[in-house]
């Protein structure tokens, strides 16, 4: 398995521009940067919410991956794998629709509303298998500072 340290993944030479300079951190931390395995998916796919209006990929919804059977998971993880190593994500990934939902009844001003953003379920899909690893390690250097 191939871990990289947290050093490696945070502190990237290439330079921002005109953002904050990128500050060394003190700990490191072992991120597998390996494919996701059926087990991390299997996870994410229970976290998924029914009922949730899909976004520009209007044929999948949450449902659909979890009741789809292995072979439409297995592609999914195939592509969620691919697009963690490099790969361009579908453009539905980077699409997303903004609907803009008025506070009052008489809004005629944009601050009189607000935006909700309808999002790849996919997509959304691939977040949740990243998100475990990292508030791991966030909620353990928490309590180490406590």
């Amino acid at each position: 398995m191939t871990l990289m340290t947290t050093y490696e993944l945070l502190n990237d030479t290439t330079t921002t521009s005109g953002g904050p300079p990128i500050l060394r951190v003190n700990t490191d931390l072992d991120i597998s940067v390996e494919d996701f395995t059926e087990q991390e998916f299997t996870r994410a796919l229970t976290q998924c919410k029914f009922g949730k209006s899909p976004g520009i990929d209007t044929s999948m919804r949450a449902e659909t991956m979890c009741f789809a059977g292995s072979d439409v998971q297995n592609c999914l993880l195939n592509v969620c794998s691919k697009v963690l190593n490099g790969h361009t994500p579908p453009w539905q990934w980077k699409t997303n629709i903004i609907i803009p939902i008025p506070k009052k009844s008489t809004s005629q001003h944009m601050k009189d509303f607000r935006g909700i953003t309808l999002m790849s379920v996919t997509c959304s899909e691939t977040h949740a298998l990243h998100m475990p690893v990292p508030m791991h390690y966030i909620s353990q250097l928490t309590a180490q500072q406590d």
